[in-house]
């Protein structure tokens, strides 16, 4: 007969910070509806916390344990955007654990953000996007890049389209993106085109739009490798130029939030900044002495 084995769940208040990790992962996906991605990076952010904390109990982690922490990071140069998001990791992480009950306190939540320099997007120009299309030479390659210029997506939400979201007779496409939010993105009569041409290859079959040559969705590292293949520009920076553009051609920013699915407008008003043009056509029109 086997003996049987006799697990004891962790007493609250008693869990080590690398052990609440998985419940605070499911949290993450159940409750806040995150990406894959932002889940992947807090639970490597909290691995990493635990490992230089020594996997001490959730409970007795203090305030100058985290500031240690952070004058780590500093000392071997991360960035301030990706301390910012350790520390707004760890802040949700502490939070969580207090509403289960194995975190006594927030040691996080008195701590400030470091101060995040403003970097300016890289934007290509109309005539950057046009060389770039045409070095594309597949019909899949041309209609990825076409659609994510014309409705500014990401790369995650155009390899997350099924055929079922395409609309080619209203020119639009149905979106998921961050946090669940779904939106309905117009792509114009270039984009429908390449589409067109690309569906006469793929076919009418259902299931993802964009596939790989075994036929299952494109990843979006098979996008980005296929981009730096044929030029020096990444997926972001086709939906910094889209936006950009539109800023140029008289989008209302407002407007602008919506089609590309920013929760807050301070995500938008970046463009306002960038675009030279855009800043120009106002000065111009509003200056009485222009």
């Amino acid at each position: 007969m086997t003996a049987l084995q006799i697990v004891v769940a962790p007493q609250p208040g008693q869990l080590t910070i690398g052990q609440g990790i998985e419940d605070f992962a499911s949290y993450l996906i159940i409750e806040r509806n995150c990406p894959g991605t932002t889940v992947r990076a807090y639970c490597a952010d909290l691995r990493q916390l635990a490992a230089f904390l020594h996997d001490k109990l959730a409970s007795a982690v203090t305030m100058g344990d985290l500031r240690a922490w952070l004058e780590n990071l500093h000392g071997a140069d991360y960035a301030p955007s990706t301390i910012g998001r350790k520390l707004a990791c760890v802040r949700t992480y502490f939070r969580f654990g207090k509403r289960e009950g194995w975190a006594t306190d927030n040691p996080a939540k008195e701590l400030d953000l470091p101060r995040r320099d403003q970097v300016l997007p890289r934007v290509l120009t109309e005539a950057e996007v046009v060389e770039l299309l045409d070095q594309v030479s597949s019909a899949r390659d041309r209609g990825m890049l076409e659609v994510m210029y014309a409705g500014g997506l990401r790369v995650s939400e155009l390899v997350g389209l099924d055929l079922e979201h395409v609309n080619l007779d209203d020119a639009h496409v149905r979106v998921m993106g961050k946090g669940g939010r779904e939106r309905i993105c117009p792509i114009g009569q270039a984009a429908v085109a390449a589409l067109r041409a690309y569906l006469a290859e793929r076919g009418e079959g259902p299931g993802a739009l964009f596939l790989n040559y075994k036929s299952r969705r494109l990843t979006d590292r098979s996008v980005r490798k296929m981009m730096k293949v044929v030029g020096t520009a990444t997926p972001h920076t086709l939906r910094h130029s889209y936006a950009t553009h539109m800023i140029d051609h008289g989008a209302d920013v407002r407007s602008l939030q919506d089609l590309l699915g920013h929760k807050s407008i301070t995500s938008t008003q970046i463009y306002t900044h960038v675009s030279p043009v855009r800043k120009q056509a106002v000065y111009d029109q509003c200056h009485p002495r222009a």
